[in-house]
């Protein structure tokens, strides 16, 4: 409907039909400044378009009529390749106060069932991680997470780092259907059976290092191809998660290790060489170079 120039206005509510102009006065530089909240205090009975300034987080976010959704640039680029990302987790986006992971990729694909303690730490380096300085979070037997999607049945590109973290080391990813785990059984890590052994049963690839790996139904790389493992397996179970936080898989409650993990991605489809080499790089430069 037109212009309002503010100046020093306080009020509890304010509905702006047109432009929201905020000018320096007084030769000094202004900015509107948006509520300031916690994720336990975020503002409830709203409607959808909310903004906020969540300050545990350190990002601005848009309530979507449903959820808190990070409109922060760096959300939606972050990752080189975003068709067919669903979800997207790191050390970063882990809330305390929530005790779930929360989705980078726009989705809303939070963490489920968080069992046991789950507790997220700083990287000084060392077992692979030569960066330092980056969130991390790890637990025990009895902590996991379950990841909020999955294209159960359907092709899917898996990218995380993840290694042993204590004596326990059996599964850390495994299926919520069928028996499928990802990186890591019976005292060895590199290890992939999707229904069928992808990697060596028997070779400990990586021992207790962090290690990125990139898996889909029937191909498998570690370490940006120091491991490439083709055939043997073709199988997408239902969900994926981390120890006894899933339920109905070949071994959840029997196979369970001491974890940690920095990154996760989940696409909903097989990316190609040069599209999974782009995330695979980004992982590396940011934890491992």
């Amino acid at each position: 409907m037109g212009t309002l120039n503010c100046a020093n206005i306080i009020t509890n509510n304010m509905d702006v039909n047109g432009t929201l102009e905020v000018d320096a006065l007084s030769g000094l530089d202004q900015g509107f400044q948006l509520g300031s909240f916690q994720n336990n205090n975020r503002p409830t009975g709203i409607g959808a378009g909310t903004m906020i300034w969540n300050a545990e987080e350190g990002e601005v976010q848009v309530y979507n009529g449903t959820d808190w959704v990070n409109i922060a640039k760096k959300t939606v680029t972050g990752l080189a390749v975003t068709a067919g990302l669903k979800l997207w987790y790191d050390g970063d986006s882990w809330s305390a106060s929530e005790n779930r992971w929360l989705d980078k990729s726009g989705n809303n694909n939070h963490s489920e069932n968080t069992t046991g303690t789950v507790t997220q730490a700083t990287w000084t380096g060392g077992n692979g991680g030569n960066n330092t300085n980056w969130k991390y979070i790890y637990g025990n037997t009895n902590a996991g997470v379950r990841l909020g999607y999955w294209p159960g049945g359907n092709d899917y590109t898996f990218l995380h780092l993840t290694r042993y973290n204590g004596s326990n080391r059996q599964r850390i990813w495994q299926g919520t259907s069928g028996n499928w785990l990802a990186g890591h059984w019976g005292g060895g890590s590199g290890r992939f059976y999707h229904s069928g052994w992808l990697s060596s049963s028997g070779t400990n690839y990586h021992g207790d290092d962090w290690f990125i790996t990139m898996d889909q139904r029937s191909l498998v790389r570690t370490n940006r191809g120091e491991n490439t493992f083709t055939g043997g397996g073709n199988f997408s179970p239902s969900g994926v998660a981390i120890n006894n936080s899933g339920s109905g898989g070949c071994c959840n409650s029997s196979e369970r290790s001491d974890w940690a993990t920095a990154f996760v991605a989940v696409y909903d489809r097989a990316l190609s060489s040069g599209e999974y080499q782009q995330i695979e790089n980004y992982m590396f430069n940011t934890y491992l170079a």
